[in-house]
């Protein structure tokens, strides 16, 4: 019979071996937790950015439902009301139980618009401004995201490198 070399004989794993599988197996984990990170990072800026738009929208619509306090090009009540800032106290009176005038409509969407956009958005705020015979709603917020492409000041939007921006633009009607 022919004997065979010793290490043909060898069972099982020495020690080593398994350490350097476990180092091995410990990388692969911690790479595929990191990618995970990074999706819900992303997961969460995109949210953000589609509750943006739809808060953008909830405004447009206001303005649209309420074309007298949208006013005449170089008149819009929204631009004056909505300046960048904190919404501020709830008006009086509540136009969902009174009846209201339109520029008391105005307010109330105003607030109630702002209102929205701080308790959806981290660090939310938002502003209506008036160019050329059109009102342009924009909703800024704070993104943790690792690349943030904001729109600019030349859209409306504050200038940072740490905030996402949205913006829509409404043809208002002429008086």
């Amino acid at each position: 019979m022919k004997t065979s070399p010793h290490f043909l004989h060898q069972r099982g794993f020495s020690m080593i071996e398994a350490m350097v599988s476990v180092v091995v197996l410990s990388f692969g984990l911690l790479a595929i937790a990191g990618f995970q990170v990074r999706v819900l990072a992303s997961s969460a800026g995109a949210n953000f950015g589609d509750q943006a738009a739809r808060l953008a929208v909830d405004m447009a619509e206001r303005i649209r439902a309420n074309h007298y306090a949208a006013g005449r090009p170089g008149q819009s009540y929204y631009a004056e009301l909505g300046k960048w800032g904190p919404p501020g106290n709830k008006p009086s009176p509540d136009c969902n139980l009174a009846s209201c005038t339109t520029w008391q409509i105005g307010i109330q969407d105003v607030w109630a618009w702002k209102t929205a956009v701080v308790n959806a958005l981290p660090e939310g705020d938002g502003a209506i401004f008036e160019e050329a015979g059109q009102l342009r709603v924009v909703v800024t917020w704070k993104d943790n995201a690792q690349f943030v492409t904001s729109l600019g000041v030349g859209a409306g939007c504050p200038e940072s490198t740490a905030r996402s921006c949205q913006r829509i633009v409404i043809g208002t009607p002429n008086q």
